[in-house]
């Protein structure tokens, strides 16, 4: 019975943050854009059309939010197991269903995505993230079959 509750709450979060999301932002967005518009109307200014193409942009990555909270993909279990390598390696592993080698670049590209209702950010934030540490990062098989994130340090 409990279980079913917690189930039923979980089904229930993608709704409400779309609804969040939908209020709290479309609103004062709605607002900018109207306003820009009228000002755009009534003035002129080189920073008009990038204030336009900016707000138009927010409102896509809005839609884009919505339509993935709204898709409420079923989520399989995965095992993760995370562990030292070493002084300077740290790992990230899986039992999922892996990395082909020869995908294993494009991963980190902006927009790459196995799942297509992915958004292919996830990878490329962990890439620029280890970057701007100094760190390295490479992409191997996990010992269960899946993959297997290496991060090595530089202390």
């Amino acid at each position: 019975m409990e279980r079913e509750r917690q189930l039923r709450q979980q089904n229930e979060r993608p709704d409400e943050f779309a609804s969040v999301i939908s209020h709290d932002l479309r609103n004062p967005l709605n607002v900018a854009e109207a306003r820009a518009t009228i000002l755009a109307e009534q003035a002129e200014s080189e920073h008009l059309e990038p204030l336009l193409e900016s707000l138009d942009r927010i409102e896509a990555i809005v839609e884009d939010t919505l339509t993935l909270a709204r898709q409420g993909n079923t989520i399989h279990d995965v095992s993760v197991r995370v562990g030292r390598h070493g002084e300077r390696e740290i790992y990230v592993e899986d039992d999922g269903p892996g990395i082909p080698t020869d995908e294993r670049d494009a991963v980190f590209e902006p927009g790459h995505s196995s799942d297509s209702g992915g958004t292919g950010f996830g990878l490329t934030i962990v890439k620029r993230i280890v970057e701007a540490h100094g760190w390295e990062l490479a992409v191997s098989d996990g010992i269960d079959g899946g993959a297997r994130f290496e991060f090595e340090t530089t202390e």
